[in-house]
């Protein structure tokens, strides 16, 4: 009786949290600010009142029930032929302009704030990737070139996986092993990680969409794309490479 009120009680405020982001997203209508801008100033403003109690975001949660769905959505309205006109500057922000960021980050952590390198460049890591949600939406709004906006969604969706890539090694070369970073090491780790999570992504696509053609189903159609999203990334985290990757070459 009291996890069904316990349960009650959680559906209640997810009820009252959606009800307030229909209402941001009317204001936002009259207020110059970007809709996800507003829902974070909103969020923060929310939880500082303290009236809803206190909810426990799980990194598992995250990892493996949000991020594959989101991953996924995203690169499936990526149109591949838009995707193939934009690939050299996509891929060289999703790589080595990421490297560079979270160099460049842990650098200035290093030697402004005296942390050590690992922390510096783990931190590099986490904020390397960027979320271009905001200047998407202001593109759009002023009409910008839709090849710019390609470049900036499409480098978006690849750095995620550079960025957990990056954090993983540093993580591993820092707590685990111990061993000093290694200029040819990381890169073939890095190399060996990218590839197979993109390969395990193109399997599972392919295989899901060649499955999919013998079926007219709506109903199996969105399991299936169900099984190809979160499969992508489980038999890419098996295999110790980057399931974002996968996930992302899979959509």
């Amino acid at each position: 009786m009291e996890a069904t009120l316990h349960t009650a009680h959680g559906v209640e405020i997810l009820m009252v949290l959606l009800m307030v982001a229909s209402a941001v997203g009317f204001a936002v209508k009259w207020v110059r600010l970007p809709y996800s801008v507003a829902l974070v100033i909103v969020g923060l403003v929310i939880g500082s009142t303290h009236l809803f109690p206190k909810v426990e975001m799980t990194p598992d949660l995250i990892l493996f029930v949000c991020l594959p769905a989101l991953l996924f959505e995203a690169s499936w309205n990526i149109k591949l032929g838009e995707l193939k006109q934009v690939w050299r500057p996509v891929s060289a922000f999703a790589s080595i302009g990421v490297v560079i960021s979270m160099f460049i980050t842990g650098w200035v952590l290093h030697n402004v704030c005296n942390l050590d390198w690992h922390s510096a460049l783990l931190f590099g890591a986490m904020t390397a990737a960027t979320d271009p949600i905001s200047v998407l939406a202001l593109f759009r709004k002023l009409g910008l070139d839709k090849r710019l906006s390609m470049t900036l969604e499409a480098e978006s969706l690849f750095n995620d996986g550079t960025a957990v890539v990056l954090f993983k090694m540093v993580m591993i070369t820092a707590f685990i092993t111990a061993s000093p970073l290694t200029i040819f090491g990381s890169i073939f780790e890095f190399l060996k990680v990218v590839v197979i999570g993109a390969l395990v992504g193109l399997g599972v696509g392919l295989l899901g969409s060649r499955i999919t053609r013998y079926f007219d189903d709506h109903l199996l159609e969105i399991t299936l794309t169900t099984i190809v999203a979160y499969g992508s990334y489980l038999v890419a985290e098996q295999l110790k490479s980057s399931a974002v990757i996968a996930v992302v070459v899979a959509g």
